[in-house]
């Protein structure tokens, strides 16, 4: 019999990320709800809106590693980083073929957007002071171009950056993310094809999590409704 090692390698590494995978699933659910965000803080945060999920920056800390996205949305309290393949990701009426074509590898952009007020339902973190500059690498690493844009979905408060590399169904928007957030020091796990709830569960996990006093409001108040159904 031959012994094949870097297939045995391979499997072990599939089944490794596989169990991680369930695991994070299994204790997604249970997930502990973060308590609420202190006034002071002015922390990065998560929201997940669908299959997609982005990344949200202070103003201020985009301005130390970005300026020139920094410039385009002068807005912008907040900016928001997402990941995608071309032609699919922020665009409100992708084409017929641009959707059959969604799951195959192809160009991808980092979809910039100004916010002017943190969504409720953002899961904040609490970046380390040493994760600012990692993690501004990161995003310097994964925009080609600064200046460039491409026009899908172009509109005043969101840009299109092409991106460094290549969309794939295993390197999707939420493992970028992740691996954004692992670059900065925070225990992320940048699991192939990961899912955007599996995302979210890791951030509820992050040590210093919170959430918005009114989403805390708006989560007990759902609890309390679920409960007292017969």
């Amino acid at each position: 019999m031959t012994i094949e090692p870097i297939g045995i390698l391979r499997r072990g590494i599939r089944y490794r990320h596989a169990i991680a995978i369930l695991a994070l699933l299994l204790t997604g659910c249970a997930a502990p709800t973060p308590p609420a965000c202190g006034e002071e803080s002015e922390p990065i945060a998560l929201l997940q809106r669908g299959i997609h999920t982005e990344l949200m920056l202070p103003r201020s800390l985009v301005e130390q590693g970005l300026p020139a996205i920094a410039q385009r949305h002068p807005a912008a309290t907040t900016i928001a980083f997402g990941f995608g393949k071309q032609g699919v990701v922020g665009v409100d009426e992708p084409s017929i073929l641009a959707i059959l074509a969604s799951g195959l590898p192809g160009p991808a952009v980092v979809e910039v957007t100004s916010i002017t007020a943190m969504p409720e339902e953002a899961v904040r973190l609490r970046l380390p002071e040493a994760g600012r500059a990692p993690l501004l690498a990161f995003l310097r690493e994964a925009i080609a171009a600064e200046e460039a844009e491409v026009p899908d979905g172009a509109r005043p408060d969101r840009s299109f950056h092409p991106a460094a590399y290549f969309y794939t169904l295993a390197y999707n928007c939420n493992t970028w993310l992740a691996d954004a957030l692992a670059r900065a020091g925070l225990p992320f796990l940048a699991l192939p094809g990961q899912t955007g709830e599996v995302l979210m569960a890791q951030a509820r996990r992050v040590p210093g999590a919170c959430h918005s006093p009114a989403q805390i409001a708006g989560l007990r108040s759902t609890a309390r409704t679920t409960s007292a159904r017969p």
